[in-house]
Formats: C-alpha cells, structure tokens, sequence
C-alpha cells in the first residue's frame, strides 16, 4: 500500500542526549498515517549516541533532516534554527522523549483544511510520569472537533474545564506563527505559551477532544525546572512587555480579558504583584484563577495515585478507558 505523504507538514524535533526516547518519538512519527514532509532533528552537541540513532534511521526514512551543532546551544534555539529551515506550510514542534498517537497528523490537518481560517489545531494532551503514572488531560469542555474563534478562546478561559494550549499537541500554520514574532529566544520555557495563545487570540485554532500525543514529564526536564530558573522575573517582565507593545496592541484586551495568564503566572506568582509592568493585568478574577490552579497543582502533588483516577473518573467520563488506551500505545 503506497504511503500518504503531506507536502504541507514540516515536523521540527530538537535533541540533547535523548538517545534512549530518540528512536522511539522519530519511528512514531514515521508510522503515522500521514507522513511528513520532513523531520528535521536538531542534535545540541549531544554526548550520547543519539546522532548515530538519526543516521541510521535517515536510511530508512529519507524525509529525515539532521542538523548537528558543535556547541550546545539550548532547546529554544534549536527550534527557532529548525523553523527556519523548514519548508512546509504547516509545523509540529516535537520533543525527541515525546510520542505522538496513531491518525494525529490527519486528523489535525484535516480540520485544519476545513477550517484554514484557524491558526493552530490542538487536542487533549496525555502525560506520563517517571514513576509510571500515566495520565490525560483536557483543553476544554467541547464534545466534537471544532473551530474557536479568538472571541469563543477567550470566553472558554472562564470555564472551569479549562486547560492550556499545549504545544506538544498543537500544529501551527507556518506563516501564523512568523506573524507572531517567530521563536522569542528571550522568553526561555514560557516562548511556546506565548506564541500558542498569540496565535489563538489572533486567527482561533481547532480543536480535537480526543488524544492524540503523549508527553514524558520527568523531574529534570528543561519544563519543569524553567519555574526555578533564576531568569525567571526577566523573562515575565518581557512577557508583559511584549503584550503591550505596539506590536501585538490586537491581543492585548484578549490577555486582559481571559485566564491566559494564569497558566504562567501558576509559577510566577509573585511577578505580578513585584513587577509594575504586570499589575494592571492582576484582576480579582485572575487572582482566583492563579490560587485555583495552585491549590489543585498542591492537592495533585501530595494525593496517591489511586485517589486521583477517582476524581479523575467522575470529572471525565471515560478517563479510565482512555488512560489504558494510551499506556497500550507507549508500551507498544
């Protein structure tokens, strides 16, 4: 049976010794329905064996691009070279200890083509831990594959299944994302959240209610240690900053209005009420949201395992058959 390629799709995947979770992401995203274009894995000087693994692999699917650096030089770099180097018109950023789930590239590229208005498509993230855990999460309350429109975005932000824009399941318009400013090297771990909802508050984004990527959450991981980076109150102060420059002066009354900032401001709490370029976005409403999403990260952290998929079952109808769905998919 001949392969479907898609001329559109550039996938972008950024190394760092991630040679034990390198084949496994770049064999899943070859065994997807719809093939990419291209994948074009950027190796930051990797002392692993992780530029061996891409060669080989080159030799089974050509589509395979690699570019190698000398010098480590930081994920956010690696994906701003990797966007400049890709052709096609639409672009997943990959993560190399990441897997994506069978039909993803089709079905996000299909509502794409029905809705090319939209800037992004994205779905239901799932996660799993180093401990085994394995888990799924929502963006939003919706039943069926839709297009939100900035204005629907911004309305959904206020309903209590609200999630995030995940970039591990997003795959953005090319152009849409040049339009945004690019890869903002400056905003460290926070440069996807702020080009995710750029992007959304400008041209909406599709959404699939289902899942169809996985995402490796481990305690050293440049994600999760970006809350305790001493860069931290620069890279928020810039954030507020760019919000309320000339250049993106079409989204700021979207950031004011909704929760978008109460995903970063989880971690960078104090920020808003030390930094003056932040205070006039601290409403009683956002505040709310900031403790909310604090008290559940809290309880979520010291709850056991087996008392959090009990929540989880009656909060998600469903949620159990999914989770064994997806820990069948990273087993295999």
């Amino acid at each position: 049976m001949k392969e479907k390629l898609n001329s559109k799709l550039s996938v972008i995947l950024p190394n760092y010794n991630h040679a034990v979770y390198l084949r496994g992401a770049l064999e899943a995203i070859w065994k997807q329905s719809l093939k990419p274009l291209e994948v074009i894995v950027i190796d930051d000087a990797s002392t692993d064996n992780s530029v061996e693994i891409v060669e080989e692999l080159k030799i089974r699917y050509p589509g395979v691009v690699l570019i190698k650096h000398d010098k480590n030089q930081g994920a956010v770099l690696s994906i701003k070279e990797g966007l400049e180097a890709a052709s096609g018109d639409y672009v997943y950023l990959a993560s190399s200890d990441d897997k994506v789930l069978p039909d993803f590239f089709q079905k996000s590229l299909d509502l794409l083509d029905k809705y090319p208005q939209a800037g992004l498509c994205c779905s239901d993230p799932g996660w799993w831990k180093e401990s085994g855990e394995v888990c799924i999460t929502k963006f939003g309350p919706q039943q069926g594959a839709c297009y939100l429109s900035p204005q629907e975005l911004m309305s959904l932000t206020c309903h209590r299944e609200f999630g995030e824009i995940s970039t591990q399941t997003a795959i953005f318009e090319r152009k849409a994302i040049l339009e945004a400013g690019g890869i903002r090297i400056e905003l460290e771990w926070n440069y996807d959240w702020f080009l995710c909802y750029v992007v959304a508050f400008r041209r909406g984004l599709c959404y699939l209610p289902e899942n169809l990527t996985a995402f490796r959450l481990m305690s050293q991981s440049w994600s999760q240690q970006g809350s305790k980076h001493e860069k931290q109150s620069k890279v928020m102060n810039r954030i507020f900053e760019l919000i309320k420059s000339e250049d993106y002066r079409d989204v700021l009354g979207f950031f004011k209005e909704s929760y978008a900032l109460a995903i970063p401001a989880v971690r960078f709490f104090k920020d808003l009420f030390l930094n003056k370029e932040g205070r006039e976005f601290l409403t009683l409403s956002l505040l709310r949201r900031i403790v909310w999403k604090r008290l559940k990260r809290f309880f979520a952290h010291i709850s056991p395992a087996y008392l959090k998929n009990v929540y989880r079952h009656f909060r998600y109808p469903g949620h159990g058959q999914k989770v064994l769905t997806l820990y069948k998919h990273l087993r295999g």
